[in-house]
């Protein structure tokens, strides 16, 4: 027997013996994608391909591949009880029981367990369709609450170092999980003080964002900066540019490392890629007699990135911040977050995109701020587990919307939000507004979401936005399947436009959607 999405109600349903708990922040989002290892019964799709996560030799030498880790586990009492011990941590952490039949498949055969990081787009939306449903039915409890820095209503930029803030509970250190193995992430080596200033500085563009709940009354959090008030993040952004400050934007995409493992070897951590695989409905071009297989890409991870920086020679009388921020909704958070609270590993790849002269970073933030009103909101009214993730978008979604509405190319894959719960927050919004221009801005938001390509099928831009977000040059992939991927999109985009296959090839007419009247 396997696990499928048509027996999956009714295996829950003798699996799910106790309300779900809530667990700890840090534990979170690691427990969000162990229901999503277990529920998305990818062992039926008939073709397991373990060799996607498959390192390519000798591109980063500080890893070990994920299959090569698996295959050694069972072989020891020490690995086999490893294995339980997770199993024991999935019941545990949320009441869910796996059944025998899949213990004795894993115990068999841990590399199945690699079936299961590999999903279609479609199997994430009924994922997380499924996860809403048990949320609604009382079968999961509410997700741990968000980290919140004290503010009193106004607060005065000045008091900005004051604030007490506890860098350990924004950062994620190193967990002995198993046999040489651990979880968790490398701490940041950038200035602790800089770090703490920068959580403070995005708590307050998310209270600032909260002014946008309710739009006939007055603003509710506002901000003190050179003897003025401001009550809207994008004008005191400006006015943090007027007064010297060098402010910058762009869009940042790499692979999502969602589980951050690692295993030691003598002395030294070797981290191990484990990314969520997503199987698109493009086949391969290849030369091979064998059945052709699906594009198939690691999940990326996109992020809003702001940085406020003093002049070169500020004067020594002037009080200038030095705040690196990032935006996106995620698995924990929805809104601005500090950036470089954790270093990152090479093997994620990086690639910046939409650089952002002054006028568009103002339209990213107004814009930024009023969605994650709007995304808060939904998650409220639709009762959406995990504050909406998933339902209302990712990171890619989120961080899509934001270049669409300021560069008019939906360039992010994929796209798996619902318009339905978002849509109907717009409306409401542009009923209870009186400002005009913010009227504008709403009605632009409204048409650009109801514009989104959604990627539950293939569309005609789905093969320029893969191709587009690869993190990594060429010749710098860290898996065969995405230099795989890059030979299949480069030849489907020279199909239709005739110009240099590298990563700028940002005429591509087909992506272009006109949002503005």
């Amino acid at each position: 027997m396997t696990l499928s999405f048509a027996n999956l109600s009714s295996v829950l349903s003798a699996s799910l013996s106790c309300q779900l708990p809530a667990t700890s922040p840090k534990k979170f989002q690691t427990l969000f994608f162990l229901l999503l290892v277990l529920l998305t019964g990818s062992f039926s799709r008939g073709d397991s391909y373990p060799d996607l996560f498959e390192l390519v030799p000798g591109r980063y030498n500080d890893t070990l591949s994920l299959p090569h880790v698996l295959s050694e586990l069972p072989r020891s009492p020490e690995g086999e009880q490893f294995i339980i011990n997770i199993i024991n941590y999935i019941k545990e952490t949320t009441g869910l029981s796996v059944p025998q039949y899949i213990i004795n498949q894993i115990l068999e055969n841990f590399d199945g367990l690699l079936d299961y990081l590999a999903v279609t787009v479609s199997e994430v939306r009924s994922l997380i369709d499924y996860v809403n449903l048990l949320y609604r039915e009382g079968l999961l409890s509410p997700r741990p609450p968000a980290l919140e820095v004290v503010l009193p209503r106004v607060f005065p930029m000045d008091a900005l170092e004051e604030l007490n803030i506890n860098l350990d509970m924004y950062q994620f250190p190193f967990e002995h999980i198993g046999p040489d193995l651990y979880q968790g992430y490398l701490n940041s080596s950038d200035d602790p003080q800089r770090l703490k200033n920068s959580i403070a500085f995005a708590e307050i563009l998310q209270r600032l964002s909260k002014n946008y709940q309710n739009l006939s009354q007055d603003p509710t959090w506002m901000v003190e900066y050179n003897d003025n008030i401001y009550s809207r993040a994008e004008d005191l952004i400006m006015a943090l540019n007027q007064s010297g400050h060098n402010v910058e934007s762009y869009i940042t995409c790499r692979v999502a490392d969602f589980f951050g493992l690692w295993k030691k070897q003598g002395d030294k951590y070797f981290t191990i890629p484990v990314p969520l695989m997503i199987v698109t409905d493009i086949p391969e071009i290849t030369n091979s007699t064998d059945p052709p297989r699906q594009v198939t890409i690691p999940s990326e991870h996109c992020e809003l990135v702001l940085k406020i920086k003093p002049p070169p020679n500020p004067p020594a009388n002037t009080k200038f911040w030095d705040l690196d921020l990032v935006w996106y909704e995620g698995t924990g958070s929805v809104g601005y977050i500090a950036k470089n609270l954790n270093t990152l590993t090479d093997w994620v790849g990086s690639v910046d995109r939409f650089h952002m002269n002054i006028n568009q970073v103002m339209q990213a933030v107004k814009y930024s701020s009023m969605y994650t009103d709007i995304l808060l909101q939904a998650q409220k009214e639709h009762q959406l587990y995990n504050l909406g993730y998933g339902a209302t978008g990712s990171c890619t979604d989120t961080v899509g919307l934001i270049a669409f509405l300021v560069f008019e190319k939906p360039e992010v894959f994929p796209f798996v939000l619902k318009k339905e719960y978002l849509l109907p927050v717009v409306k409401e919004r542009v009923s209870q507004c009186k400002d005009e221009e913010l009227v504008k801005s709403y009605k632009i938001m409204y048409k650009a979401i109801e514009s989104l390509p959604v990627d539950y099928a293939f569309s005609e831009t789905s093969a320029w936005r893969i191709y587009s977000e690869l993190p990594w040059s060429e010749g710098q992939e860290a898996f065969s399947c995405a230099i795989r991927a890059r030979a299949t999109l480069e030849q489907m985009i020279m199909k239709n436009i005739t110009a240099p296959s590298n990563r700028k090839l940002h005429t591509y007419s087909n992506s272009k959607v006109i949002i503005r009247d």
